[in-house]
């Protein structure tokens, strides 16, 4: 029978002194603090939490009955398989609930012990026992069910009158019964029997009798053999019956071992059933008790196999915690259990000669394992129903904005991975068109009056944002993350075969996420903003940074660039010089005289082989810049002139490499999870092709610090203060090898950058980073290339600057260079709406020299125009908004589609008109296409 029920050990909850009127009475108070109350239900496992001004969340919608969790994994012969924890664990009676210090724990395990879809009805049943233990404890009309399906059989000495069978017939009982023959044990059968025998062997009648005792005996037979064969009349063709021995292939390979018992005494042997009457049968035998234990008994006495459990078992614990204002949801992952190596080979102990175990597995032959490919986490929790109003923050780009019950059903649900793809991925799995990187581990929702942020503190590497809208097929509005426990890809061998591939062991770290709850005026995605900004620098030691240094200004130069040229006539691959660093210095003095302020260098391509350059192992000038010397007078200059200096370094990819360069792939290489170098190609701009030259390997996150150290061994004696890591702060890559020993997660990798990250900080080096992943921020000066548009996904409706309001004030940023925009005047407006900084990336040389170059997208670098243009427009924005650059944003409004208007923490104001015709706002004109600044108040003096 079915358990529906839930273990509650040790209960030691109390009443709360404020929060049980605020949640329904099936829910019990299980932690309280002076902000928050944490109940859960312990029916289903629902949690709700109760904040003191009296808002509950749940994990569930009321009444909806959901899961907590739920789990993808694959089994040999079925990929993405779904369990969760509502129907495969609670409904089980397989969820317990166990109190801890400020807050509750739930054990899920997952899956029946035994097959969901076995009935629980014996295929064979000692006489004895069928008549006592089941017919004689159900009424009349229940008996009479029974004994039509059920037909008592018993191997005996055949009369004469029982030898009709065809030959068939008789070959299989001399092969299994010897002498004797299998009889049905009915009345009907023996009064067919007594008849006969009283007639004259020659008669008509007589023979009519014998066909009707032939037939009945080798329906007998034959519904015997099924049992044993799966296979109807022992015919070894089509679909195998229930109940079959798994040693049994065909009949041939059954013995007389297997039938002796039916000479000792009867067993009622049962008929095929149709699926209604079997769970007519089954109703019956559940009513006297019948159970696993039961049917394991009578099968075995039967030489029919027992019920064996089924591997599809999963243990899953989470964890809630109350920490002051927040909820922390937990899950130990190394407690985590899953189907590893498991046998499927086994021997039933017929006669106990094997010990006490019915069943014995042999762990020599075949084992299998259920990959557990992810868990998604409190997918319900605060949901929103289909008439509410409000929106979904997810860190896409910049950040975008999903509103609640949009009408997008014809859209896929939002999913991204945290830190953008992983580069130990097939290429197939890595779209190549233009996408937004979640830099940020966020998520949050909102109906505008209450909001919930929600932020992954641990494995967030591995962790995919998801976030829906209302559907036919689900009625509530979702955010949430999903964590790939076991990465996988799949592997195509032709046009109609795919394996799939696994990373050889799972994550072996914790899930973490943190549950932040805010209202009224903080209840939107700025707020949410606002709250990220504090957590950075509560809980990740960012501090702000000091105003009054005017808005950054950012130049890049590419010092070599590669080029294939005729060399005596031949082709070969030169190392151009574009800038040298004389020239990269006579740019900075140009825009330091131009009026530049708060000005800083990269100086990318300085090592050899350019700006892809190799293997960084050392510090290896690249030829035609000026040698040491010239840097050290370039880097000289810059101090002199307080002008931060980065040169740039790429430590996570590989871009030139070979034996003579210090790098081996099979030594230092990643390796993807289809077992090949990882690599990370360039796409073709038209097709989207991956090109197969040149072959950029992904270092292994392994290799990361000793080639860290090697660099800065080098690079330690130029005196340079600064250093520019663009990948470490805008990827992160897995190095997926077969030996389990010698895997790199994704999170492991996450933290082999933040462990270089905080030893080069430990060098004395101020850090220039691109992108902006959270892992990175804590160590980074500045940022370029920060993202300012999302990706812009069908399914989100607008695009806002949450992650410039999280930054501003913490870090210096800037987006994509000025010279790159596709649109000058709308990239100026977007870096206006939130006073973000200005980027430039130049050569000295003529730009043609590019041509027919991997460098060509490059061209839009020329020196002269883009030095005036660029000292143009920064004086302007700097004599506008300069004293803005380092103070907190507070909030972004958007008043129209074309207006918006941004508030600083000092009550300043800054209106961007993005449309093409003036407008007037508050009684000034707003230029189009163009930013306006109002003094003001501080905020807090305001609202």
């Amino acid at each position: 029978m079915r358990r529906f029920a839930i273990t509650v050990i040790l209960v030691l909850f109390s009443v709360s002194t404020f929060a049980q009127a605020q949640v329904p009475e099936e829910y019990v108070l299980c932690a309280e603090n002076e902000h928050l109350a944490l109940y859960i239900h312990l029916e289903t496992t629902e949690i709700a939490v109760v904040d003191k001004p009296g808002t509950t969340w749940y994990s569930n919608p009321l009444g909806a009955g959901r899961d907590v969790l739920q789990i993808r994994y694959d089994t040999p012969t079925a990929p993405d398989k779904l369990m969760d924890s509502y129907t495969h664990s609670v409904q089980l009676g397989q969820a317990e609930i166990v109190p801890m210090p400020s807050g509750v724990r739930v054990e899920y395990l997952f899956g029946a012990e035994y097959s969901e879809s076995m009935a629980l009805i014996p295929q064979l049943v000692k006489a004895e026992i069928f008549e006592t233990e089941i017919l004689a404890q159900v009424n009349s009309a229940e008996q009479n069910t029974l004994l039509r399906y059920y037909t008592p059989i018993l191997l005996r000495e055949p009369y004469p009158c029982e030898l009709g069978v065809t030959a068939a017939a008789k070959d299989l009982e001399k092969q299994f019964f010897g002498d004797l023959v299998i009889v049905p044990l009915t009345d009907a059968y023996n009064s067919l029997v007594e008849e006969a025998q009283g007639l004259d062997p020659r008669s008509p009648e007589r023979k009519a009798l014998e066909e009707k005792i032939a037939k009945q005996r080798m329906d007998v037979l034959y519904g015997l053999l099924e049992k044993f064969t799966g296979y109807l009349l022992g015919s070894g063709e089509g679909a195998r019956s229930v109940g079959y021995r798994k040693d049994i292939t065909s009949a041939s390979d059954l013995t007389k071992a297997d039938f002796a018992h039916l000479q000792e005494e009867p067993s009622y042997l049962l008929a095929r059933l149709a699926p209604l009457l079997q769970d007519q049968v089954e109703k019956i035998f559940a009513k006297v008790g019948y159970g696993i234990e039961e049917l394991t008994r009578d099968h075995v006495q039967n030489r029919l196999d027992p019920p064996i459990p089924s591997l599809e078992r999963f243990f899953i614990p989470v964890e809630y915690i109350l920490d002051g204002k927040e909820l922390v949801v937990r899950i130990p992952i190394d407690e985590v259990v899953y189907p590893k190596d498991q046998p499927t080979s086994y021997q039933v102990n017929w006669d106990g000669s094997l010990g006490e175990e019915v069943v014995v597995y042999d762990h020599s032959k075949e084992l299998v394992t259920y990959p557990l490919t992810s868990i998604s986490l409190l997918r319900f929790f605060g949901a929103l129903d289909e008439k509410a109003d409000g929106y979904i923050l997810v860190p896409d780009g910049c950040g975008a904005l999903i509103y609640l019950n949009n009408g997008k059903t014809s859209q896929s649900l939002y999913s991204e991975a945290v830190y953008g793809r992983d580069g130990a991925l097939p290429l197939e799995e890595r779209r190549p068109y233009d996408r937004q990187v979640n830099h940020l581990p966020v998520f949050g929702m909102t109906d505008r009056d209450c909001a919930f942020l929600a932020v992954i503190e641990e494995g967030e590497a591995i962790a995919q944002i998801r976030a829906d809208i209302a559907r036919p097929t689900s009625k509530y509005n979702v955010a949430y993350a999903a964590f790939q426990i076991i990465p996988k890809a799949v592997r195509r061998l032709d046009q109609f075969t795919q394996i799939n591939l696994y990373q050889s062991r799972p994550y072996q770290g914790n899930i973490t996420v943190r549950y932040a709850f805010l209202y009224t005026d903080e209840a939107d995605w700025q707020g949410m903003a606002r709250y990220y900004h504090h957590y950075l620098v509560e809980r990740k030691g960012l501090t702000p940074k000091r105003q009054g240094e005017g808005i950054p200004f950012f130049l890049e130069v590419i010092g070599v660039v590669p080029k294939t040229q005729p060399v005596l006539g031949v082709a070969r691959e030169v190392q151009l010089p574009l800038t040298t660093f004389s020239q990269a210095q006579a740019m900075v003095e140009k825009l330091l005289q131009s009026g530049v302020t708060n000005l800083s260098l990269r100086y990318s391509g300085w090592l050899q082989g350019g700006l892809y350059h190799r293997y960084p192992n050392g510090v290896k000038l690249a030829p035609g810049l000026g040698g040491e010397q010239g840097l050290k007078d370039l880097a000289q200059f810059l101090r002199e002139n307080q002008v931060p200096f980065y040169p740039a370094v790429e430590f996570l990819r590989v871009q030139r490499s070979g034996a003579f360069q210090g790098f081996t792939p099979s030594r230092q290489a990643a390796r993807a999870v289809n077992g090949v170098y990882a690599t990370w190609p360039d796409y073709d701009p038209v097709t989207n092709q991956a090109l197969s030259k040149p072959t950029r390997y992904i270092l292994s996150p392994q290799v990361l610090p000793e080639v860290v150290e090697s660099f800065l061994k080098d690079y330690r004696s130029l005196g340079i203060t600064g250093l520019a890591v663009p990948s470490l702060g805008a990827e992160v890559h897995s190095d997926l090898k077969r030996d389990a020993a010698q895997v790199v997660d994704r999170v492991q990798a996450a933290e082999r950058i933040r462990a270089q990250l905080e030893k080069l900080n430990r060098e004395g080096l101020a850090l220039q980073i691109d992108g902006g992943n959270a892992l990175a921020l804590p160590y980074a000066s500045s940022i370029l290339n920060l993202p300012q548009s999302s990706t812009g996904y069908i399914l989100t409706d607008e695009e806002v600057p949450f992650l410039q309001l999280v930054l501003h004030g913490l870090v210096d940023y800037a987006g994509e260079p000025l010279n790159a925009a596709v649109d000058l005047e709308e990239h100026i407006l977007k870096a206006a709406q939130t006073v973000s900084g200005l980027y430039l990336r130049l050569i000295w040389d003529d730009a043609a020299l590019l041509k027919e170059t991997e460098y060509a997208h490059l061209l839009s670098v020329q020196r002269e125009y883009w030095l005036e243009k660029g000292a143009e427009v920064y004086r302007r924005y700097n004599q506008v908004l300069g004293d803005l650059a380092g103070e907190r944003l507070w909030t972004v409004v958007r008043l129209s589609p074309e207006l918006t208007e941004t508030w600083f923490e000092s009550g300043d104001r800054v209106v961007v008109n993005f449309g093409d015709t003036e407008v007037e706002y508050e009684g000034y004109i707003i230029p189009a296409r163009d930013f306006y600044r109002l003094k003001g108040v501080r905020w807090d003096e305001t609202f």
